[in-house]
């Protein structure tokens, strides 16, 4: 009853609170196209970044090498899932979302990795019926928190989960320990990082804590209505990610949910190896975190910055045409500081920071 009466609360609160992007799509910020090109070295060698929603990301590299973030394909509406605290995977969004990494050129049986930020259900539920329907690699590793490995526990067969709990980067340490690393292509490296997750709503934390791993024991079908909140956020870890060709390396840094300083912070030392290029940042709740992602970007100075998990969830399909932004996150604050970072007026920060719509193709030329 708890469940519903905020709900109720929170949907006639948020109704009002979602606002058009046509001010970032006249500044240059949203591109007004669904493939843009960024520039972040000499242009020999290339990557591409599809955005798939909220913390959804496809990268490929040589087109060969390609892993994915926190796959989440369908949004679940106030008064129809969430009222109900019920929700379940839409199939058609998933099939809408891996057509169109196909056509882009992204082959999603060579998706071989899947890295989860942390446990809620806009960052993880379409993973088991990418799994049970077979749309990636034939053998896929899964590299998450103890609570990620809990919801997909069902749907692992001839495929691998690797707990990050004991192999993250921590806070404090000057480096990474050399087991950290995660090698998961012949060209590829990743290192997760001790994150924490912003609150949701005026400090309201939703879905906090470990997930009770006897609750999804019976999850063996991607069609089972699951309750929101038995979703619970485990560890949450940003990502360091190395995408290495013979005479260059391209830095990314990714953060899907909004972090409270120094959590997330990269090991000084590996900073002083090699810069930042591009960061991947949330926009969602940065309100309600002090010093984010001002902190964030003093500390890697990125090269660019790419703006993600911005549009409404909650109220619309994330596939429309003209998205919103998510109910209860203000956009102009956050550019506002991203401005301040690159000492630029904002008709000039689309050079220095984007926000794609979900369904967009970055290339990245590097």
């Amino acid at each position: 009853m708890k469940y519903i009466l905020f709900y109720i609360f929170t949907s006639l609160l948020l109704s009002s609170c979602s606002h058009s992007t046509h001010r970032w799509i006249k500044n240059g910020i949203v591109p007004n196209q669904n493939q843009v090109c960024r520039t972040l070295g000499n242009g020999a060698h290339s990557a591409k970044i599809m955005y798939t929603g909220c913390g959804g990301l496809v990268i490929a590299h040589n087109s060969e090498e390609v892993f994915m973030t926190d796959p989440f394909y369908t949004s679940h509406k106030f008064g129809k899932d969430l009222l109900k605290t019920q929700i379940a995977p839409t199939p058609g969004n998933t099939a809408k979302v891996m057509d169109r990494v196909q056509a882009v050129g992204i082959d999603t049986n060579k998706i071989n990795t899947v890295l989860v930020s942390h446990s809620h259900y806009d960052h993880l539920e379409d993973l088991p019926i990418l799994l049970a329907r077979h749309k990636l690699a034939e053998k896929v590793k899964i590299f998450g928190s103890t609570s990620a490995s809990c919801t997909v526990a069902n749907f692992l067969s001839g495929h691998e989960f690797i707990n990050l709990d004991p192999l993250q980067f921590f806070q404090g340490p000057e480096d990474a320990a050399p087991e950290s690393w995660q090698r998961i292509s012949k060209n590829i490296r990743v290192l997760p990082i001790q994150s924490n997750h912003a609150p949701h709503f005026y400090g309201v934390h939703q879905m906090a804590g470990p997930t009770d791993c006897s609750t999804f024991k019976d999850y063996k079908d991607y069609t089972t209505k699951t309750k929101m909140d038995d979703w619970r956020e485990g560890s949450t870890f940003s990502f360091l990610v190395d995408l290495i060709s013979p005479d260059d390396t391209l830095r990314l840094y990714i953060q899907t949910s909004s972090s409270a300083p120094p959590f997330g912070f990269p090991p000084p030392a590996e900073l002083k190896r090699k810069s930042v290029d591009l960061a991947i940042l949330c926009v969602a709740s940065h309100a309600y975190v002090k010093d984010y992602p001002d902190a964030l970007l003093s500390k890697i100075k990125p090269k660019q910055c790419m703006l993600i998990h911005w549009e409404d969830f909650i109220f619309k399909d994330m596939y429309v045409a003209d998205p919103k932004n998510v109910a209860l996150t203000a956009i102009g604050p956050y550019m506002r500081k991203i401005k301040k970072h690159y000492k630029v007026p904002l008709n000039n920060l689309g050079d220095s920071a984007f926000m794609p719509r979900p369904l967009t193709l970055v290339e990245i030329k590097y």
